[in-house]
């Protein structure tokens, strides 16, 4: 198939056929008594007279043994052809005779560049496929070098295409936004950190300190392969707004904003040194507090009704979910009925929804980088289609 990569290489090449030229060409391929092309001269500077005779005779051959019938488009046999050289011809037949070809640089390729520079083509997709698989390889190797979660394979397609975008693009980059939790107090149980809930203070909580942990291999593999990317890391302020939250903490909404705002100041200390743009809190970046509880309702509305959007949850996915982080919740709700549980779950979903939405229309091309439990990333996808990773988790459930 044609892309801006194969686009560019033809261009430069010099192989691309005008339309003018390829019309002459075609009609004395697909038509009786149509010699413009002999009279032509601009055709000689891209195949013989007999090189012409000896295409044609080709696909007279192909058309007699393969379309009998006569059909309605007067190109269809000569979209076949064409889509005979190609390793993927199915999906260039669709594409030549949909009528609606995709513009590569506002330029769709002739019919001819298709048909004679078939080989060329072909060859430029297989280099481009060997060059993405060894970049897949590596990536996958960086992706447990760093200790993420093994991606779906979907997710790992879509990360791997985003990621191509802006190879090479000096003026273009990436931006990592990992929105982490506010520095809640924890406790220590052996190396292993455990969330206690009894307190919030104002310093580096756990998900930005698990993140530091992998920052510079992250940052080492994307320099190495020539992507530049920037990260923005945003204390979720949004979490001071529950009244659970000022119930459990003894502390209202404003002093709750307060030692969020200073753990932000912290972060944005320790982390000027990486590629790394100065971040706010999460709400600043998306219209403020009203806007968050606006988009967090109408999410949760929706999964009430366990309605997931185009994430691949299910009711019984929802429930499993729910039952792995019910640990969690006994420790910071305490006892609870298993409604109660759910309940908390689909706040905390709504949440995840309403950041995964306003992270993609507000970011292009964004990659989460989540450091909390990966079992929520499916949320993020209910009305978005962002891609998200997730590094191992640095405390337990």
């Amino acid at each position: 198939m044609i892309n801006n990569h194969n686009y560019y290489i033809l261009v430069n090449k010099g192989l691309l056929i005008p339309k003018s030229v390829s019309r002459n060409i075609i009609n004395f391929i697909n038509l009786k008594n149509k010699d413009y092309a002999i009279n032509d001269l601009r055709v000689s500077k891209y195949l013989t007279y007999e090189e012409l005779k000896n295409l044609k005779k080709e696909f007279l051959k192909f058309k007699k043994k393969f379309y009998k019938k006569k059909e309605n488009s007067r190109n269809y046999a000569i979209y076949k052809f064409i889509s005979s050289k190609y390793s993927k011809s199915k999906k260039m037949y669709e594409r030549l005779s949909s009528n609606t070809a995709k513009k590569i640089n506002g330029y769709i390729p002739s019919l001819s560049t298709l048909l004679l520079q078939s080989k060329k083509i072909n060859k430029i997709n297989h280099d481009r496929k060997s060059s993405i698989e060894i970049f897949n390889s590596k990536l996958k190797k960086f992706l447990i070098d760093c200790d993420f979660t093994k991606p779906d394979k979907n997710m790992f397609k879509n990360l791997s295409k985003v990621i191509h975008k802006y190879k090479n693009k000096t003026n273009k980059q990436i931006i990592f936004f990992s929105a982490v939790c506010p520095d809640y107090s924890t406790e220590k149980i052996g190396n292993i950190h455990r969330y206690t809930f009894d307190s919030i203070k104002g310093n580096i909580g756990l998900g930005a300190k698990r993140i530091i942990k992998s920052k510079r291999k992250i940052e080492k593999f994307f320099n190495t392969n020539r992507i530049n990317s920037s990260h923005i890391i945003s204390v979720g302020d949004f979490e001071a707004f529950s009244k659970n939250n000022q119930e459990r903490l003894k502390l209202s909404e404003k002093e709750i904003l307060s030692e969020i705002s200073n753990s932000q100041e912290k972060i944005n200390e320790a982390f000027k040194k990486y590629k790394f743009l100065k971040s706010q809190t999460f709400t600043k970046y998306f219209g403020g507090k009203n806007n968050w509880l606006k988009t967090k309702k109408f999410f949760k509305e929706k999964i009430k009704n366990y309605d997931f959007g185009n994430s691949k949850i299910s009711v019984i996915k929802f429930k499993k979910i729910l039952k792995s982080r019910l640990k969690l919740y006994k420790r910071w709700y305490g006892d609870l009925t298993e409604k109660e549980y759910e309940d908390i779950l689909i706040d905390q979903a709504a949440e995840y929804a309403s950041m995964g939405y306003l992270i993609e229309n507000k970011f292009k091309d964004a990659i989460i980088i989540g450091a909390d439990h990966h079992r929520m990333i499916d949320f993020y996808l209910i009305k978005s289609n962002i891609v998200v990773i997730y590094l191992k988790k640095n405390y337990e459930t």
